[in-house]
């Protein structure tokens, strides 16, 4: 079952990745662009007709350009103006080709394999074709620097790699595994680089090239792909600084036009007024965790059950408090092709039920949270607050960060406010199965008994999710049906996903369509008034 499973997998990542599939329709809400100050609105709301001035953008400070060891979020986000992997995640999590062409299983239950065709024509700025034998000494690497490279998780389950023939690179898998093709979105960049020295510029297959590099001044892109508008962004200037928070100032000051804002800096730069944004949920899901254990007010049912029906996603984003995040009722953005059929919302229960799920005598839930997390603080104090309308009185404990993991390992706590940060590839098991990645072990030490009946409904939503990975257009109603009868059933409830933003600076015409793999997205469109701003 397991082989067929993998090649109808393999088959599906060849047709998903067709470019002329369907986009699917999504509830997901349109970015939105915040009122623009007064030095932006002398700009012409249409690019001129002359040419585009640099482009300034910024990273931190650096002695490698090698992005297979770019652990940043600036870097990696400039490497992809520069580089492209085998395959690329668009805005709705939907897998397509990159230097990829078509995937073929190859192996059999006892040894999975894969092999890969790269498309004919790919070549790297140095006019040098794109080869199995980078795309190997890519995966060769980032194993190789499992310490070093943000890569190396994501390829853990590739055993290992060989070259086939230029074109076709064979991997060796541990498990066949239907989201394989999330994995290979790692920058592929010639093998001969890989032993490049410090400062030396690596080619790529991006729109923008590197020209120069220094130390101090930082990297000068130049646009490869020829084009005839007289308009175009042709070159960009990477600029290093010390921190975003230094990066934030020298765009107040003019010396930057774009900044990339993590989740607590756009949460606090959207306090202020006349600034222009494109938000973007960022991945890093907000959830309850509800302590089962025994002896715990929570380790009974019915008042598990009342409890998440009122501290629900809907019931905690209608406060109005959480503008810079996304409601989030399960652990997956609303913009993922998994929703297109629909969305698996809960309802508040009604309060008459109190007598019934709670009754007098019952005990204080204690709500745990990490003290230097404001947002997490607030989502704490919306709990609370919920918790008392429904006559049900909560005590509220911010820890310090070790008291607070403390706390979640001896189970001294009802309801705890955690953070985990979304995988790449929309596989939701990570929540709510056992034996979870090695990034959500913390989980597996600390979860207690589940609700009747939920290994069924979670067996069920784990064969339908799989449904969706081999065959993203098949009708997901059971999925979603599944989905929600786990999700009521579990000791979890999703509230929020936070929101990263681009920010722009004065001088700056048109939009990017930033998502979380790639925040510059769209970058090439815009145009950037060769003067200084008044």
């Amino acid at each position: 079952m397991t082989t067929c499973l993998l090649l109808f997998a393999v088959s599906w990542l060849f047709a998903a990745c067709s470019i002329e599939q369907t986009t699917p329709v999504t509830t997901a809400e349109p970015r939105i662009t915040t009122e623009t100050n007064s030095k932006q609105a002398i700009l012409p709301e249409q690019k001129p007709d002359m040419a585009s001035g640099e482009l300034r953008l910024w990273w931190s400070k650096r002695q490698t350009l090698n992005p297979l060891l770019d652990n940043s979020q600036s870097g990696q986000s400039v490497n992809c103006l520069i580089f492209d992997g085998l395959f690329f995640i668009d805005e709705h999590q939907m897998i397509q080709p990159a230097l990829a062409d078509e995937v073929l299983w190859t192996g059999s239950q006892e040894n999975s394999a894969v092999d890969i065709r790269l498309a004919a024509g790919f070549e790297f700025h140095n006019n040098q074709p794109v080869t199995a034998a980078d795309v190997k000494a890519c995966i060769d690497f980032i194993k190789a620097n499992s310490a070093q490279s943000p890569y190396a998780l994501q390829l853990s389950g590739v055993v290992a790699a060989e070259v086939v023939d230029d074109l076709t690179i064979r991997l060796f898998l541990g498990q066949p595994d239907p989201w394989l093709a999330y994995a290979l979105t790692f920058p592929v960049v010639p093998a001969v680089s890989l032993k490049a020295g410090s400062g030396e510029l690596f080619p790529g297959t991006g729109i923008f090239q590197m020209a120069a590099f220094d130390v101090n001044t930082g990297l000068l892109l130049t646009r490869h792909r020829p084009t005839e508008e007289i308009n175009a962004l042709k070159q960009i200037r990477v600029i290093p600084y010390a921190d975003p928070a230094d990066a934030l100032r020298a765009l107040e000051e003019d010396q930057i036009d774009l900044i990339d804002l993590s989740p607590d800096l756009y949460r606090k730069m959207s306090l202020r007024g006349s600034l222009r944004f494109d938000h973007y949920p960022a991945g890093d899901l907000i959830f309850l965790f509800y302590n089962t254990k025994p002896g715990r007010v929570l380790a009974d049912e019915n008042r598990l059950t009342y409890v998440k029906r009122i501290l629900t996603a809907s019931a905690v984003h209608q406060t109005g408090i959480f503008p810079t995040t996304e409601q989030a009722e399960i652990p997956l953005s609303r913009s993922s092709f998994i929703l297109a059929d629909g969305y698996p919302l809960s309802e508040i229960g009604s309060v008459d039920m109190i007598e019934s799920a709670w009754p007098e005598g019952s005990g204080q839930p204690v709500i745990v949270f990490p003290a230097h997390d404001q947002l997490r603080s607030q989502v704490a104090e919306v709990a609370e607050d919920l918790l008392g309308q429904a006559g049900i009185k909560a005590t509220v404990r911010p820890l310090a960060e070790a008291s607070f993991r403390a706390a979640l390992l001896s189970g001294q706590f009802d309801i705890a406010v955690l953070e985990a940060r979304l995988p790449h590839e929309p596989d939701m098991t990570w929540l709510y199965a056992a034996n979870r990645p090695k990034t959500y072990s913390l989980l597996d030490q600390i979860t207690g008994p589940t609700m009747m009946d939920y290994d069924l409904w979670l067996n069920r939503m784990e064969a339908s999710l799989e449904l969706a990975a081999l065959v993203p257009d098949h009708d997901k109603a059971a999925l979603l049906y599944n989905l929600y009868e786990t999700d009521v059933r579990s000791f979890w409830s999703c509230l929020m996903i936070r929101q990263s933003a681009v920010l722009y600076g004065d001088r700056v015409i048109g939009q990017c369509k930033p998502i979380r793999q790639n925040p510059y997205n769209g970058v090439e469109e815009l145009w950037v008034w060769p003067g200084r701003s008044s």
